[in-house]
């Protein structure tokens, strides 16, 4: 008998990232000068503009929403200096595991050191690095030629009031950043999955992203959103027939897509058409 494992199609998604106060997520000095900035942003090497890494907004997305459902956070990923635990298990129904990824240990089979039979393990959300808007370039150009503001913040001694001055890179309030994923759909609970990737999204919209955020850094919020699904037969010869668009052409919020969300699930479960084979 065939395999009733295959994919059914890709889900695109495309968005908007506008900080809505100075966003910092960090990144290496090649060189600490004397008098110089330590605490710098993340920069492409090849333009010197900052960007946002990928795994820094899927970390946030998969820590926000491990939070706000009821599985346990208990696998440590690292063990040593201090422990990092997040959520990760076995139950190949766990939404967190499907949509966000596993680990290679958990893929195998309790006891038997074998990948179980008819079971998909790979990660269903893809997140790409994303950079800057062409019109958030030319604003970034008026007052640095890095796209950066320098944060000066004093630190107290409570007794003496003796200060500790230090100096912050962050992205400026006002900047935007272009955000594309990409999530596989190999069977009907992937589809019911797609509500996490966008709960999640607006988990980190309601609270922050990057460092700082309890002193007012990392304010995001997401807008023009589109989704785009490629169905198996744009794969296999490019037709544009089988590359639709989900739900309306531009959602302006988050709200307004999860508001419609149930609907954009019936929208792709009847374009996949999961009650036939897959068209050949």
């Amino acid at each position: 008998m065939p395999s009733e494992i295959f994919l059914r199609g890709v889900l695109e998604i495309e968005m908007i990232m506008e900080c809505l106060t100075g966003l910092r997520i960090g990144g290496g000095p090649e060189a600490i000068e004397i008098g110089g900035v330590e605490n710098i942003v993340i920069k492409d090497p090849l333009t010197r503009l900052p960007y946002v890494p990928g795994s820094s907004l899927k970390g946030a997305m998969r820590a926000h929403y491990e939070l706000f459902s009821d599985k346990r956070i208990d696998h440590e990923v690292v063990r040593s200096p201090q422990k990092i635990r997040i959520h990760m298990c076995e139950d190949p129904n766990c939404e967190i595991c499907r949509v966000f990824g596993r680990t290679p240990e958990k893929l195998e089979s309790e006891g038997e050191g074998q990948v179980r039979d008819n079971m998909i393990y790979t990660t269903r959300l893809k997140v790409d690095d994303a950079y800057p808007t062409n019109d958030t370039i030319e604003k970034w150009k008026a007052f640095s030629p890095e796209g950066i503001e320098v944060k000066y913040e004093n630190v107290l001694d409570r007794l003496t009031s003796r200060a500790n001055p230090r100096s912050v890179e962050r992205v400026p309030r006002g900047s935007e950043f272009r955000v594309t994923m990409s999530y596989k759909i190999f069977d009907e609970k992937d589809v019911e999955n797609v509500s996490v990737v966008f709960q999640s999204l607006k988990l980190v919209e309601d609270d922050y992203l990057g460092a700082y955020g309890s002193r007012g850094y990392g304010r995001v919020r997401f807008k023009n959103i589109s989704m785009r699904l490629k169905k198996r037969k744009y794969y296999e010869n490019c037709d544009d027939g089988s590359k639709m668009t989900v739900g309306k052409e531009t959602y302006n919020s988050l709200e307004e897509l999860l508001r419609e969300i149930e609907k954009i699930k019936e929208e792709i479960k009847q374009e996949l058409d999961f009650l036939q084979k897959v068209e050949k």
